[in-house]
């Protein structure tokens, strides 16, 4: 039995959904792509990172980046506790990567990643 369970949204018109892990990962997805004020009733929602990924690819972007995103979680996805997040910078390919590792909540101790890469042409945030 699932804890969790939400549309399967790469192919939203199945019966199937997506549970626990791939729920939370789905999730996870969404909120570091949503920008604020995409969503017309929840306007705070999302990231409000966009103009960060045009500045200069640095150590202090990335912390600014990792501040915003693990605030972003905390507010939006109470499933997830944050064991570690970290953004690295990429300047040769005009990215940041991101790496999560987090727990779900009621499913144990097991540890989950979820990594994204992060840039304008990607257009997260």
């Amino acid at each position: 039995m699932s804890l969790y369970s939400d549309v399967n949204q790469s192919n939203p018109f199945s019966k199937e959904r997506v549970t626990d892990e791939d729920s939370v990962q789905q999730a996870l997805y969404n909120l570091v792509r949503t920008r604020k004020g995409e969503r017309v009733y929840h306007p705070e929602y999302g990231l409000d990172i966009e103009y960060l990924l045009f500045e200069l690819i640095t150590d202090d972007v990335a912390l600014e980046l990792q501040v915003r995103i693990k605030t972003a979680i905390t507010k939006w996805e109470p499933r997830v506790k944050i064991v570690r997040i970290t953004v690295d910078p990429e300047p040769d390919n005009n990215t940041y990567n991101l790496t999560m590792h987090y727990k779900i909540k009621g499913l144990g101790d097991r540890q989950f990643r979820f990594n994204d890469s992060l840039s304008t042409a990607t257009g997260a945030g």
